[in-house]
């Protein structure tokens, strides 16, 4: 019988004590890495596994004898270049040279990420184990040097030609790199054999095991869809009536989310949680490292504790009191499920009810991909005044959708939206209790991350610059043709609007709703500093 554990604390305004579910021990269990494999490089101390064998030049060698590239040890260290990735230019020059060798055993993986997106950096260590398994090359590629690339191939103030775009084989497979997803989300990789690309990107952090058998089916045809075109362009949504820029320090995440009832943002910036006020645009420091994500009701954050020690549940009246006396890093989580070690949560409210002069609310917490999407459901209970806090674990962790990547799970728990691998577009899903996927609804495109409105009724979403085609397989870029941008799709009409004045979103921006019909986004950084842009109202 499953052990229910719960904890029963102080009430918001008193510091809580710790408790830590006892969950099943082989739970996130790590495969060991030989110290041999490790490599520590850069001056932030980053370890990255250096795949075995000879460096890339082999690949000529192994041509022109004849040999076997990947039976030859046709592996790279994934970590040359000062910033600690392969050089874009040389990761092209990597696909080309397959191709001109028309090998068809030579096969590699691009791994793009990004210091914003902070399991981008961890998941280096994870596909290169998955690519030292397979045998196969792996080049790690910053972001940054694919959006440079593509601005100079697309300059913002207009489209260019085809003939200008496809100029060069350079040009014309960095197109093909980020029509498959490549700027979409951090971290991303690509699958290419004989030099041409296998089906789209597979998006988010993943294990190496996840990460090699998503590999393999690309490389078996299992799951390599062709990308879809997306149709004719939205309308351009002109409801927008005031927007208000927030400026703060540094590179905050691109998953940050909107605090209920708080008037509040809650990001991260250089592995420390920080909550924007929106009233008077002042910051401070919270608990956590990464994701620190409010319930629908903004009474809870849960969070991925550090070192994958399981998730984390923090009291949001808490949170805010210590927060504003300086004190919101050394406060205690109220509950700790050591069962849920993984990353990327989101949370659902399943019932809520008076009961005396607190509240009883079930809450359903979705997170992926330690090893596939789980969820767990939870029942909490707590007197509003400030006394005890109750947090109890209703059911074992649930799996659920295979071969959906970053998903958010809907406001009432029996939804979700992602991205479906197989198809490379995002989709809804409902979601049964013992963790059954029926697509609702494909929103044709390939999107990062979405975000719920408060009912449900509508999603938002963003689209990287180049990320999609029209149906005759254009790629469209440039400001004034370009599909890039923050969009709602309404669920009820189908009707998918483009907001007026997103073209200055930052490229991997997440949105999250603030109202009904209240949009939050990043825009692209300045110099030291970034903006949060909150636009009303943008409802159709």
């Amino acid at each position: 019988m499953h052990r229910l554990a719960e904890y029963r604390g102080a009430g918001s305004r008193a510091k809580a004590r710790r408790h830590e579910g006892k969950g099943d021990p082989s739970i996130g269990r790590r495969v060991e890495v030989r110290p041999a494999t490790l490599k520590r490089i850069g001056g932030g101390g980053l370890l990255v596994l250096a795949a075995a064998g000879a460096a890339w030049s082999a690949v000529d060698s192994a041509a022109d004898e004849g040999a076997n590239p990947v039976a030859a040890g046709l592996t790279s260290d994934p970590i040359r270049g000062v910033d600690g990735s392969t050089p874009f230019n040389d990761a092209i020059d990597r696909i080309l040279r397959c191709r001109t060798a028309g090998r068809e055993d030579c096969v590699g993986v691009v791994y793009v990420w990004s210091p914003s997106m902070p399991l981008s950096r961890e998941g280096i260590v994870e596909i290169g184990r998955a690519t030292e398994q397979l045998r196969i090359d792996l080049a790690v590629v910053e972001a940054s040097e694919i959006e440079a690339r593509a601005e100079a191939l697309f300059p913002s103030d207009g489209a260019p030609t085809p003939e200008r775009r496809l100029k060069s084989p350079e040009d014309a497979l960095t197109s093909e790199m980020i029509a498959a997803g490549a700027t979409v989300h951090q971290p991303s990789i690509l699958v290419h054999r004989s030099g041409s690309l296998v089906g789209s990107a597979i998006l988010g952090y993943k294990t190496a095991d996840a990460y090699r058998a998503m590999v393999e089916e690309r490389l078996r045809g299992d799951t390599a869809a062709p990308m879809r075109p997306t149709g004719s362009l939205p309308v351009v949504n002109d409801s927008v009536e005031w927007t208000k820029d927030y400026s703060v320090s540094g590179r905050p995440g691109a998953y940050f989310r909107s605090v209920a009832g708080r008037q509040a943002l809650a990001y991260e910036a250089g592995g420390t949680v920080y909550l924007l006020n929106l009233r008077d645009g002042e910051t401070s420091v919270a608990p956590g490292f990464v994701d620190f994500v409010p319930t629908p009701d903004g009474r809870l954050f849960v969070t991925p504790g550090a070192n994958r020690r399981g998730l984390e549940f923090y009291d949001a009246d808490e949170v805010f009191e210590a927060a504003a006396g300086g004190r919101g890093r050394r406060i205690d989580p109220i509950y700790v499920d050591r069962q849920l070690r993984d990353q990327y949560p989101s949370v659902g409210i399943l019932e809520t009810e008076a009961l005396g002069a607190g509240r009883r609310t079930v809450y359903r917490v979705l997170t992926s991909w330690f090893d596939r999407i789980v969820f767990r459901d939870y029942e909490v209970q707590g007197d509003e005044t400030g006394g005890e806090t109750i947090v109890r674990p209703l059911t074992d962790r649930v799996a659920a959708c295979p071969r959906v990547s970053i998903p958010i799970l809907g406001p009432s728990g029996r939804e979700l939206a992602g991205r479906d691998e197989s198809s490379a577009t995002t989709k809804i899903y409902s979601l049964s209790e013992r963790g059954e996927c029926q697509e609702v609804s494909d929103l044709g495109v390939q999107t990062g991350k979405v975000a719920w409105s408060p009912d449900g009724g509508q999603v938002a979403f963003a689209v990287p610059r180049g990320a999609v085609r029209d149906g005759s397989g254009t790629l469209w870029v440039g400001r004034d043709a370009d599909l890039a941008g923050i969009y709602l799709y309404e669920r009820d009409s189908g009707r998918v609007d483009l907001v007026d004045g997103s073209n200055d979103a930052q490229r991997l921006a997440f949105p999250d709703f603030v109202s009904p019909d209240s949009l939050v986004f990043l825009l692209s950084p300045e110099s030291r500093r970034s903006a949060f842009r909150l636009v009303c109202c943008v409802s159709p």
